[in-house]
């Protein structure tokens, strides 16, 4: 622009980022100058997209017949625009959401200034400082393409880089960033991929869930000695009459979360929670012999016991009361009819002497012929072993600690005086 300006020519007037192009030896070359002496020659009426003034001066923009080859001043704030385009990686008024007919009449105005915004931090200051002073607003004190080398050259130290070393040092640059990149995007998808598996092992078994994880196939699995538990809340409807759908959230948030917690230390297995609803199974999908049984009725009890202490936060006159139900079936005891025992209410103890009074703590039916006797040694043997039955509707006087055996040898002890369920030697 410095040759052209010093050429017979004079000045380019139509210089934008458009006209500015490299060629095979990665050479820039300044194109389309000479267009408006041709056509002032021939007295063609110049037409301009409103899209391609936006490189134009103010000056210009205001009195296109009296600069109608364009200026040297002119040309600068060309520049300013077009060197805007490559520091800033955006097209000319990127920024700005009004129409290009818009943008062009706030430039033309003058008042106020109405120039796009550098904000990107990684523009050195004298750059920026050059841009800015390409484009004011007062043609004669923008400086002059000469100016603009010397102060460029000031920036490089006068260095003369070689073309292949600047194509090396910006591969270097490039390659570092990329392979910075990668691996960020590839520490990102291994966080994903740990939240998938972890949301899988939350949703089904961990063996099902290594399975899938994997790619293997999920074959079904007949599974003969299982106990299942099922509770839900009593009176949930009505509770739910009288809550918020957030309110009910935070309710059995509140339960579930305690219950999650405290079956960790049983072996079993969470199948589902739906709304009220609480299913859990032992003995699948790990097998564990004829203990499925113990385990469920002692989880069972245990939270029986947590439900006493739970409240509702916006609703903490009204007890929490759970109805359970146990269904066991397998360790080769024939019986016609499976076996259940329910557990009704919250569990409430009141000291009583040397006892405790504990009033329909637990309802156990044979539905099958015969009295509950009838079935103690089967029951014992499949599913609670040495755990007390009562028939339907009667109360049960039972010393503080009551003990129950689980058929590994080691029993559990219920103490009253704090309400919860530990294992003894």
């Amino acid at each position: 622009m410095n040759f052209l300006h010093k050429s017979f020519l004079k000045v380019h007037g139509r210089l934008k980022s458009s006209n500015c192009v490299i060629n095979v030896r990665w050479v820039l070359k300044v194109t389309d100058y000479g267009v408006g002496h041709v056509n002032n020659f021939y007295g063609l009426l110049q037409q301009h997209d409103p899209a391609e003034l936006l490189w134009t001066a103010p000056e210009i923009l205001r009195h296109p017949i009296k600069y109608p080859l364009g200026t040297q001043k002119g040309d600068v704030y060309s520049f300013a625009i077009i060197a805007y385009e490559l520091f800033c990686h955006s097209p000319p008024f990127g920024d700005c959401d009004l129409a290009i007919p818009d943008i062009l009449e706030r430039i033309r105005s003058g008042s106020p200034l109405f120039r796009p915004k550098i904000e990107q931090s990684n523009i050195s200051s004298t750059v920026k400082d050059i841009i800015e002073t390409s484009w004011l607003e007062t043609p004669e004190i923008r400086p002059t393409f000469e100016e603009i080398g010397t102060m460029f050259s000031e920036i490089t130290n006068c260095r003369n880089v070689n073309l292949a070393d600047h194509m090396l040092t910006m591969m270097q640059k490039y390659s570092t960033k990329l392979e910075t990149e990668v691996q960020e995007r590839t520490m990102e998808l291994e966080e994903e991929k740990h939240k998938t598996e972890d949301l899988i092992a939350k949703m089904l078994p961990l063996s099902v869930a290594q399975a899938l994880v994997f790619g293997n196939p999920v074959d079904p699995e007949a599974f003969e000695n299982v106990s299942i538990y099922f509770s839900e809340i009593v009176g949930f409807s009505l509770i739910s009459a009288k809550s918020t759908p957030l309110q009910i959230v935070d309710l059995l948030n509140d339960i579930y979360s305690t219950f999650d917690a405290t079956i960790e230390k049983f072996d079993v297995y969470k199948v589902e929670t739906i709304g009220d609803a609480y299913m859990v199974a032992s003995g699948l999908p790990i097998r564990n012999g004829n203990l499925h049984g113990g385990e469920v009725a002692t989880m069972a009890l245990e939270l029986l016991s947590l439900s006493g202490d739970l409240a509702i936060r916006h609703l903490p006159d009204v007890p929490i009361l759970l109805r359970m139900g146990i269904h066991s079936a397998g360790s080769g005891q024939q019986h016609s009819t499976p076996l259940s025992a329910i557990f009704f209410h919250s569990l409430s103890l009141t000291p009583w002497g040397p006892q405790v009074d504990v009033p329909i703590l637990l309802r156990m039916g044979i539905h099958s012929a015969g009295s509950c006797q009838e079935h103690s040694t089967s029951l014992s043997a499949n599913f609670f072993h040495s755990l007390f039955l009562t028939p339907w509707g009667t109360q049960v006087d039972v010393p503080i600690l009551l003990r129950m055996g689980i058929h590994s040898g080691r029993s559990r002890s219920f103490d009253a005086a704090t309400g919860t369920l530990r294992r003894i030697d």
